[in-house]
């Protein structure tokens, strides 16, 4: 299992979410699946360092790719 397919796999299990017992479901795989990949979960500081760095590339994306043309 690679980090990449994992995060697919998280992805596609995040989209079936539809009620409040399969978001409880998907927030309790998260931390078994950082033990299959052998990951360090990370503490507040670095969480949220993350965050910061992930909504400032995330803007970026949405800058460059400009208005949605309907």
């Amino acid at each position: 299992m690679t980090p990449e397919r994992a995060i697919r796999f998280l992805a596609h299990e995040a989209r079936m979410c539809r009620g409040r017992d399969a978001c409880e479901a998907f927030c309790l795989l998260l931390p078994g699946m950082v033990k299959v990949l052998e990951l360090e979960a990370m503490d507040s500081y670095e969480a949220a360092d993350f965050r910061r760095q992930f909504k400032q590339e995330l803007s970026q994306l949405n800058d460059y790719a400009g208005p949605v043309r309907v």
